[in-house]
């Protein structure tokens, strides 16, 4: 039996496994490969390289000036900001930032151009969802019940700890075990440092998954997603995935009034049900240091926001945030609170940036029709409680879901105003035609 590839979804999988390979991947953080220099800038190098392949192969990639003039004035801008703070960390704005979000939106935009976007999506949720599936199994049969050996490995996190090494597709770290009905509990974290990170990538693929129509993908993908998400015990994810299903389940419409009465009823049990699991859960975490660490993260990016209100302090620096920290804790380090980092380094001059796709996309959708504008605004959500909670702010994955935004918004703009065109020469002809009758 034959099993046929086409080269542009062989080009989707590796740009997804490219986006999961962030800096708090457990592959760049295990010696040996740690103590490569520069080893962890590998994933930009794949990125860029990987979808500039996927754009150009084949003389395929054709540009509208509108997307081009878009992307002109949005690289400006970000540019704008690198002139504002000029200091050690331009060079990673430049590169990590503004070339990545410059690919990352060409290639979005042809995928949407050719048709093959839901493709790319699909591929994205696939590869997270064999990570998912893989780190399962060796969670379930390795961690948990202890059938499966591992190899110990030496990894440089916060510090230099030990991980049982499975196969370089699971690691397991004792460090964020937690407690649960008083016993130790090892959480799954796949193949990331700690399972607050490995949450932050399932919950865009959670996300595809339930408000993709119905069909799309299998039901037993929904329930590896959700099963992972519960193994992972990160409080992040359990809120996350709640509030999902939640939003997913108000937003369904229905004629029959007694239906929607009942749906109503239905959803207000739920989200009491989950207020009160993630009340639950913060009691748990309160007594943790992750809970302190991140209360402390918080106050101390407010603060340093309130000094650079308009352009932040620069992209990566951190002697502000880390001094605010020390002195509301003693402990100089902080940075697990993404969207309050984001405004503490980049002020609202970079906030607007993010914000602006999220709101013309949603201009946009509504323009099309109340579905999908429903679906961009719960993942829009998800989006931005993701941002919050985890320090995803420069990641490649809220890169591409910006690049996403901005590609989507001008497509679509293009689209809408192209039919409306037609809609108007149709109807233009219709009246010829009916003179012409008279």
């Amino acid at each position: 039996m034959k099993i046929k590839i086409s080269f542009d979804k062989l080009i989707m999988y590796l740009v997804s496994i490219s986006l999961l390979l962030s800096s708090s991947c457990m592959i760049w953080l295990t010696l040996p490969v740690a103590s490569i220099p520069g080893v962890i800038n590998l994933q930009y190098v794949l990125l860029a390289l990987f979808c500039l392949i996927g754009c150009f192969i084949g003389g395929k990639m054709r540009v509208e000036r509108k997307a081009i003039e878009l992307l002109s004035v949005l690289v400006l801008y970000l540019l704008i900001f690198a002139f504002v703070h000029i200091n050690t960390n331009a060079v990673k704005y430049l590169l990590k930032f503004i070339v990545t979000f410059a690919i990352l939106f060409l290639y979005c935009y042809w995928l949407m151009q050719s048709g093959q976007f839901s493709d790319f999506i699909k591929a994205f949720v696939n590869v997270i969802s064999v990570v998912a599936l893989i780190s399962v199994f060796f969670w379930l049969f390795g961690s948990v019940l202890g059938i499966i050996k591992g190899a110990s490995n030496t990894y440089i996190w916060a510090g230099t700890h030990t991980t049982v090494n499975y196969y370089w597709v699971y690691f397991e770290n004792a460090i964020q075990a937690t407690e649960l009905f008083g016993q130790r509990v090892i959480r799954n974290t796949g193949i990331y440092s700690e399972a607050p990170a490995y949450s932050g990538y399932l919950i865009p693929a959670l996300s595809i998954v339930i408000l993709s129509p119905k069909g799309m993908y299998p039901r037993k993908q929904v329930v590896l997603l959700l099963i992972t998400m519960l193994t992972t015990f990160s409080t992040k994810g359990q809120i996350a995935m709640i509030l999902l299903l939640v939003l997913q389940y108000m937003s369904k419409r229905s004629k029959d009034n007694l239906k929607f009465i009942l749906k109503w009823v239905g959803a207000t049990i739920l989200l009491c049900a989950g207020v009160y699991i993630a009340y639950q859960l913060m009691i748990v975490k309160s007594a943790t240091g992750s809970f302190a660490a991140r209360t402390v993260d918080l106050a101390a990016q407010i603060r340093t926001w309130k000094n650079h209100i308009l352009f932040g302090t620069g992209y990566g620096e951190m002697e502000e945030v880390y001094k605010y920290a020390y002195i509301l804790s003693g402990r100089a380090e902080s940075g697990s609170m993404g969207l309050t980092m984001l405004l503490s380094q980049g002020g609202l001059y970079l906030f607007a940036f993010y914000a602006i796709p999220l709101i013309s996309s949603l201009v946009v959708s509504w323009r099309i029709n109340r579905t999908m504008f429903t679906r961009v605004l719960i993942f829009g959500v998800m989006s931005v409680f993701n941002l919050f909670i985890s320090s995803m702010q420069y990641s490649p994955v809220m890169v591409l879901i910006l690049a996403c935004g901005y590609a989507f918004s001008v497509n679509a703009t293009h689209a809408v105003a192209y039919n409306r065109q037609n809609d108007r020469i149709d109807q233009g002809l219709a009246d010829d035609l009916q003179r012409e009758g008279k």
